[in-house]
């Protein structure tokens, strides 16, 4: 079994903010055999993907967070041992950055025609007009570009109310993208109301 994590500082090596790989254990292809010293060199199943922000004038947008869903691969190996596992870069955890020409690097575990896909989540600065964007179905076989135009935001809003149609203050609403595990909460004001600022698209 090989993991790892970097919270404080997800730029400082080549490989995910978080990942998990581990063999098969219950298939006779995932058992490593030792009957005498060995050496096993272990290659992380992973490639560079290189994301670029931009706003819908093409120009780029730095200090942008990128965050990724994560998914169970089932295909990958420890050397000759087959192996499964994930990685991803948290959205609650420290986000890797765009510079100031909206560039920013990730490491993430290939994918197979089996497997999910990725799905990239660029989250702009607040008070900057642009709306979280998800890029969805990004496939890895190889070093791969990418490319997220930040959306115009739309609102979503109403008021949490008792059967009796008194608003109730204080109370957590919240809402995430379809397929991503990357919530945004408010809290309800005095009358009950609440409010999001969203790119267009499917929510959970």
């Amino acid at each position: 079994e090989v993991h790892g994590y970097n919270f404080s500082d997800p730029t400082a090596s080549n490989n995910p903010q978080y990942y998990y790989l581990r063999n098969k254990d219950w298939d006779t292809g995932g058992i490593l055999s030792l009957t005498q010293s060995t050496v096993m060199d272990i290659y992380l199943p992973e490639y560079r993907v290189n994301v670029h922000v931009q706003d819908q004038g093409g120009n780029p947008v730095g200090n942008v967070g990128i965050t990724t869903n994560y998914f169970w691969n089932e295909n990958l190996s420890l050397d000759t041992v087959a192996a499964y596992g994930y990685s991803y870069y948290p959205y609650s955890w420290p986000n890797i950055t765009t510079d100031e020409n909206g560039d920013a690097t990730l490491w993430l575990f290939t994918t197979t025609p089996t497997d999910s896909t990725y799905i990239l989540t660029a989250k702009p600065p607040e008070g900057s007009g642009f709306a979280t964007t998800s890029l969805q179905g990004v496939t890895l076989t190889e070093e791969t570009w990418v490319t997220i135009t930040l959306a115009e935001p739309v609102t979503f809003s109403g008021r949490l109310l008792d059967p009796d149609g008194i608003g109730i203050p204080n109370q957590e609403v919240g809402i995430s993208p379809l397929g991503t595990d990357n919530w945004v909460f408010v809290n309800t004001d005095a009358s009950g109301n609440y409010f999001f600022e969203v790119s267009p698209g499917d929510y959970d």
